[in-house]
């Protein structure tokens, strides 16, 4: 198994590569600190996940939300399922941005929202 934790400066973004099966990447956040920069979608362009797992959802951990979708489309999102648009937006009453507004209004189709836990408590969207 390989695990490679990825430089994002505030936030994380970490995949994990098993022997054998998907890929899942944890949390989508970016490196953009003025001198250096990287993003998960660009980096992992076209390469395919069987997971993205969002640990928190906070800006640090799913900047890169809507370009992973776009460019690296998991089969699967896992994330709180205590926390729906409503939550969200009631937590986030300062303001959204990229990342969070991705996840507040992530069309459901192609995905369908899953009754069962796909890793450990959670909700997963597949496809």
């Amino acid at each position: 198994m390989r695990v490679v934790i990825h430089n994002v400066d505030h936030g994380q973004c970490a995949v994990v590569t098993p022997p054998v099966g998907d890929r899942i990447m944890v949390d989508c956040g970016i490196l953009n600190d003025g001198n250096s920069y990287w993003w998960p979608s660009i980096y992992y362009m076209r390469q395919p996940f069987g997971l993205l797992a969002l640990t928190n959802l906070d800006e640090d951990h799913a900047e890169d939300f809507r370009g992973v979708m776009e460019r690296s489309p998991p089969s699967r999102i896992l994330w709180n399922p205590t926390v729906g648009n409503r939550e969200l937006l009631a937590l986030k009453r300062d303001g959204m941005r990229e990342g969070i507004v991705s996840i507040r209004f992530q069309p459901r189709p192609p995905f369908r929202v899953q009754s069962r836990p796909l890793w450990g408590r959670g909700l997963g969207l597949s496809a």
